[in-house]
């Protein structure tokens, strides 16, 4: 169902890329129309990415982590409440609604957003750690974990924004960039594809990934690039610098990552995973008493 909600929200987002390039012909600019180009981004990052993600890692995520089972009635409750709150979020950009109805989808998203974390289980200790495949990086956990920790600051910072925007409230200073949507991009999705990437390259490829110093530098150039962006989102003294730092780092980090994985694409890569596999096979059918 999730996956399935991603695919909707990927053909809403087509629809609304599409309003959004006919009204920049029809009034000849060059500039997209700023709420309709928030919908599209809504639309498009929290309905379309992240309900994909949401759904690969029910299973996937679940499997390779040895997670303890997902608590089950928590979990459709998120893909209700979440769903509900990106589509509530969407309609109020569009028509560009204020007050409370703005405000509502994004406080249903953080809410359903952070129900399916705890029903995922993903920030518990797992229950049946699996061993690691011949030659695959064997820190790839953290980057998962690190992922669901940020998506948990998304939530807390588009809850008090939207409690901001309709209350006599200033939880949060003024923004210098997008703090939230950093969280939910660099920290979430792209921690995301760096851990799943680590996991399944060698299973893809019958490959073992060689070089895993490089990947402990993709992950804390990544997290400090993430921290450095959320932080000096709200804080002004030194804030271009640091957010052109973060920016840095964060490239480096996707150097770091690419070239890392890029060794698994070769014939040695291969044939050491192939050495690899066979030795575990000789050991668990000795075990087995073969």
């Amino acid at each position: 169902r999730w996956i399935a909600a991603g695919l909707a929200w990927a053909l809403i987002a087509a629809g609304l890329h599409m309003a959004v390039t006919l009204r920049m012909a029809a009034d000849s600019t060059t500039l997209a129309y700023g709420p309709w180009n928030r919908a599209l981004i809504t639309a498009g990052l929290t309905g379309f990415i992240s309900c994909i993600l949401f759904g690969v890692s029910t299973r996937a995520v679940t499997g390779f982590l040895g997670l303890r089972p997902i608590f089950r009635r928590a979990e459709v409750s998120a893909f209700v409440v979440f769903n509900a709150g990106v589509a509530w979020w969407t309609f109020a950009q569009f028509v560009e609604a204020g007050g409370a109805a703005a405000a509502s989808g994004p406080l249903l998203v953080a809410f359903g957003a952070a129900l399916f974390v705890i029903s995922l289980r993903v920030l518990e200790p797992s229950q049946t750690p699996r061993p690691p495949l011949p030659g695959a990086y064997p820190r790839y956990a953290r980057f998962i974990r690190a992922g669901y920790m940020w998506l948990i600051v998304f939530c807390v910072l588009i809850a008090l924004e939207s409690i901001d925007s309709v209350a006599d409230t200033s939880f949060l200073p003024a923004g210098n960039s997008s703090p939230a949507v950093h969280a939910l991009t660099l920290g979430f999705i792209t921690s995301l594809i760096f851990g799943m990437g680590c996991r399944m390259l060698p299973l893809f490829e019958g490959a073992v990934i060689e070089r895993h110093r490089w990947l402990d530098a993709a992950w804390w150039l990544l997290m400090a690039g993430v921290t450095l962006r959320v932080i000096f989102g709200f804080v002004r003294p030194w804030a271009n610098g640091m957010l052109g730092l973060s920016g840095t780092l964060a490239l480096l980090a996707l150097a770091a990552f690419i070239w890392a994985l890029w060794s698994a694409f070769s014939q040695r890569s291969r044939d050491s995973y192939a050495r690899q596999a066979r030795e575990i096979g000789r050991v668990r059918w000795a075990e087995r008493g073969g």
